[in-house]
């Protein structure tokens, strides 16, 4: 009955398919095949002229960005401006849209490997031969990652009279605009930029306030005015970034906000409010910490712990011992070693409150 089936539709596709039509088939399938194969080779072509030409702008440009990052003065600078490679530099590139780009892209690379009057010479030259309107043109009216690209080159060839529509970027919907209009303020501006933190109803990302960090860290004026109000913010990430500033620059004025944040609603901020309390620690933590144990979770409870050995007093002798016998091997260990490092007699107590026998004690007090 099978065969009978298979033998109907064979006679059926014989009786309807004509070779024609199988040749028709051929031909169309060939031709696509073709036109792919045609697009191909063009688009590498393209791609290939376009590199070409790339590599020639930025050997030429090489030259005319040297000269301009040896001028010692304003008046060497209107000299160089003057000269005849330098007009016909600019002639080309105000005709060019792609040899304005590459230029764009020279000039940033040259800022980021020179400082000084260097630098300084080079980020002129961008304001005063217009680039700057590509910038800005691009920030208004291009793509999510154009607009990023835009931020880039106006906050890194120093355009601090830019800083108000770049701040605008600063809670942008798309997270790598909003992120780098964050990092280039605040490299513009340094502490004062961080202002936006008032404002941002997005999260700051952990690579975000690593960025932020390094930025702030090559500046001097520093200024933590606004610090009460971020560890208040109801965006927790500026509440977590406020707490990580709190630890890097040490700042033991704050110690009763950090103090607070260990009750915050975010498991996240309380754990940071612990690495603050690290650098900021005071015996005065010891209740709360002891009191918000319970309710935490292990990872937490191991923090907590951790400050314990670090900083902890004969007034948490109860408390440890209590965690000694704790049913989470991790936090029997953890609060064995604070116990140890931080009480008096601690040895003797230990083996009292433990069998010495059993794992992890026959391995742990020996040691």
């Amino acid at each position: 009955m099978a065969l009978l089936n298979v033998l109907t539709y064979l006679y059926l596709i014989d009786a309807i398919v004509q070779p024609i039509h199988l040749l028709i088939g051929m031909f169309v399938f060939v031709a696509i095949i073709a036109g792919i194969v045609f697009f191909i080779l063009l688009y590498l072509i393209r791609r290939t002229a376009k590199s070409i030409r790339r590599k020639n702008l930025r050997q030429s440009y090489s030259e005319n960005i040297s000269e301009l990052a040896v001028c010692e003065s304003s008046e060497d600078l209107e000299l160089l401006l003057g000269q005849p490679e330098t007009q016909q530099l600019l002639r080309l590139i105000g005709q060019d849209v792609f040899a304005r780009r590459v230029l764009i892209t020279e000039l940033l690379k040259t800022v980021k490997s020179m400082s000084g009057s260097a630098a300084d010479n080079v980020c002129w030259f961008y304001t005063q031969a217009g680039l700057e309107k590509d910038s800005l043109l691009r920030l208004q009216n291009g793509a999510w990652h154009i607009k990023a690209r835009a931020i880039q080159e106006l906050s890194g060839l120093r355009q601090h009279k830019h800083i108000p529509k770049i701040y605008r970027y600063t809670n942008n919907a798309n997270e790598l605009v909003r992120s780098e209009a964050r990092t280039a303020v605040v490299k513009l501006t340094g502490f004062e930029g961080l202002r936006f933190l008032d404002v941002i109803s997005y999260p700051l990302t952990e690579w975000e306030q690593l960025c932020l960090l390094h930025e702030l860290s090559l500046h001097s004026n520093r200024s933590f005015a606004k610090l009460g109000d971020w560890l208040q913010s109801e965006n927790h990430s500026v509440t977590e970034f406020a707490l990580r500033l709190i630890e890097v620059y040490s700042l033991h004025e704050y110690f009763p906000n950090v103090t607070a944040c260990l009750k915050h609603p975010s498991k996240a901020v309380r754990k940071k409010a612990m690495v603050a309390l690290q650098q900021i620690y005071d015996a005065a933590a010891a209740d709360a910490l002891m009191e918000i144990f319970p309710e935490e979770t292990t990872d937490v409870q191991l923090l907590i712990l951790q400050l314990f050995k670090e900083y902890g007093t004969e007034k948490e002798q109860f408390f440890l011992l209590q965690q000694v016998v704790h049913p989470a091997q991790d936090i029997r260990v953890a609060a064995a070693k604070a116990f140890y490092y931080t009480q008096p007699d601690a040895e003797r107590l230990l083996k009292q409150q433990v069998d010495a026998t059993v794992y992890p004690w026959t391995v742990l007090l020996p040691q």
